[in-house]
């Protein structure tokens, strides 16, 4: 899910993929690459930032692309800052495809 307020230009100049990363079982590490791409209207300097842990600052420049290599288990939200100011953010769900490993019983005919 995108949100985006203040500085960043319009919808279509905030972009961040994927919206949704997939691994085999829950409690395992979801692996994706986030690519993203924005345009701000002024020239300030922004950081984007993985809940609180700051990822990368840039100064002066209004057109970014930047890609993260994400390795979590569980789901994440990448905000642009500006200062205090949340400029915009990226929901990252993680989900999986099974639930728990089944204890496989093997039977004897």
């Amino acid at each position: 899910m995108l949100t985006w307020v203040g500085k960043v230009r319009a919808e279509q100049d905030f972009f961040a993929s994927p919206a949704t990363c997939v691994t085999l079982q829950q409690g395992r590490d979801c692996h994706a690459t986030v690519q993203f791409r924005w345009q701000l209207s002024g020239e300030s300097p922004v950081c984007l930032y993985l809940e609180q842990q700051q990822l990368r600052c840039w100064q002066q420049e209004q057109r970014i692309e930047f890609e993260y290599r994400f390795v979590e288990t569980n789901s994440r939200t990448f905000y642009l800052k500006q200062g205090e100011t949340i400029l915009a953010s990226h929901r990252l769900e993680v989900s999986w495809v099974q639930t728990s490993q089944r204890n496989r019983q093997w039977r004897r005919f």
